[in-house]
């Protein structure tokens, strides 16, 4: 996982979320990577996922899209947008919902 981690989940909880079914170790904790890095992790990825509320564009979904990724993204902001026409499934995730609902089609 790359990025900036929102203060919505904190260090335990996502350690423990991560712990189910033996996620942990399939995933990288990153945090923030320089632009320059960027192009060798998607190559590197097998599926991106976005799940942020509050994505106004989503450049971080047509990139990944670009590198032939498939895409899974929460249902806000302008994820949607960025994904219509094509190949990727939202989650249908909102604040509301609390969680995702879909897959990679």
């Amino acid at each position: 996982m790359a990025g900036g981690r929102h203060n919505s989940i904190d260090e335990r909880s996502l350690e423990k979320a991560l712990g189910r079914n033996g996620t942990r170790n399939h995933v990288r904790l990153l945090g923030h990577v320089p632009w320059q890095e960027l192009a060798d992790l998607y190559r590197r990825a097998r599926v991106f996922v976005m799940p942020s509320y509050y994505e106004t564009f989503g450049i971080s979904v047509i990139e990944a899209m670009a590198f032939g990724l498939p895409v899974v993204a929460a249902n806000a902001g302008g994820l949607p947008r960025s994904c219509r026409r094509r190949r990727y499934r939202h989650s249908g995730a909102t604040k509301r919902s609390g969680g995702a609902r879909g897959g990679v089609g």
